[in-house]
């Protein structure tokens, strides 16, 4: 018997995602997500029509997870606006720390389809809680001469590159003995000084 539509999608889903964290993206092919998640090897076309679409739809997971991670971050700080800014930051780090190759798939826009409704729905919602960390921060003073859009950018770009010399293994050099975490909530920290000053 075969699987319904909406549980073979979330089959051949669960199974690239699996592939990409054991072979890194640029050796994933639709043919070897097929044979893991034990079905033909026409099936992952036949449900998302090429690689695009399946990468498509991981993203879509990816950015609703890291959605979730930012938001519980942030709740988890309380009242508190610049903490929640900064958990948020130390958040995304830890995030990208934890999911390795997978978590590369959302910041290579070459890998999906952009226009993809679903897609654009996790991305703006993972977006709009940082939006609202930088929004509530400002609201307290912080970085107030500064536009928002800008800010947001500059908090996003000063975590994603901390994250990324994590992966790459540049941390580890530079700063041996310390944790993305510890370093990530060192730099979110610097980063509420300089927007309070």
């Amino acid at each position: 018997m075969s699987s319904p539509p909406r549980e073979l999608r979330h089959v051949l889903v669960d199974a690239a995602e699996a592939e990409v964290a054991e072979a890194g993206i640029g050796e994933v092919s639709l043919r070897a997500i097929a044979r893991r998640a034990g079905v033909s090897h026409q099936a992952p076309g036949h449900v998302f029509r090429d690689r695009a679409g399946l990468f498509t739809a991981l993203a879509e997971r990816v950015y609703g997870e890291l959605a979730d991670a930012l938001e519980a971050a942030r709740a988890g700080a309380g009242d508190d606006a610049a903490a929640a800014l900064a958990a948020c930051g130390v958040a995304y780090v830890a995030f990208a720390q934890e999911r390795g190759a997978v978590f590369s798939v959302i910041v290579r826009p070459e890998l999906w389809n952009a226009d993809d409704p679903g897609l654009a729905a996790a991305r703006a919602r993972a977006w709009a809680v940082l939006e609202r960390s930088v929004a509530g921060a400002q609201d307290t003073g912080w970085a107030a001469g500064v536009d928002r859009r800008t800010m947001m950018l500059l908090c996003i770009s000063m975590v994603h590159g901390l994250a990324s010399l994590a992966r790459d293994g540049v941390l580890a050099v530079d700063e041996p003995g310390a944790t993305a975490d510890d370093v990530a909530r060192r730099i979110t920290g610097a980063l509420a000084v300089l927007g309070a000053g």
